[in-house]
């Protein structure tokens, strides 16, 4: 008998790298020898991501731009085993997408010599 999942929270992370969605299994049950993970858009319910993987480790990796950023999207994660009988989905976990920000400062020296320095960027 598999044991339903639990899906650790996300961070936001951006859509143009991989993320490892991680997950744990809180009794004994069969040995989980696979997962699948379906992520889905909040907005509208679309499925944007549903594959099986065979793994012993209790994570799956999302390719890079498989989502977009700015976008809120929700995720479950369900466990198989050998025999390909499968776990119930987990509970959802939300999470958004966003772009790594990028700060300039126009006005930095190589030496300040003042406690009160005011910085300029963007």
């Amino acid at each position: 008998m598999l044991v339903t999942p639990v899906l650790n929270s996300v961070t936001p992370f951006p859509a143009d790298e991989d993320y490892k969605f991680t997950f744990d299994i809180y009794s004994q049950g069969d040995q989980v020898t696979g997962n699948t993970l379906v992520i889905e858009k909040v907005s509208d319910g679309t499925q944007i991501y549903s594959q099986k993987i065979t793994t012993f480790l209790f994570e799956h990796t999302l390719p890079a731009n498989t989502l977009t950023n700015g976008t809120q999207y929700r995720a479950k994660i369900q466990t198989h085993d050998i025999s390909n009988n499968s776990s119930d989905f987990s509970e959802s976990v939300l999470f958004y997408c966003f772009s790594n920000p990028q700060i300039t400062i126009s006005n930095l020296k190589p030496v300040i010599n003042n406690s009160s320095f005011e910085f300029e960027g963007e």
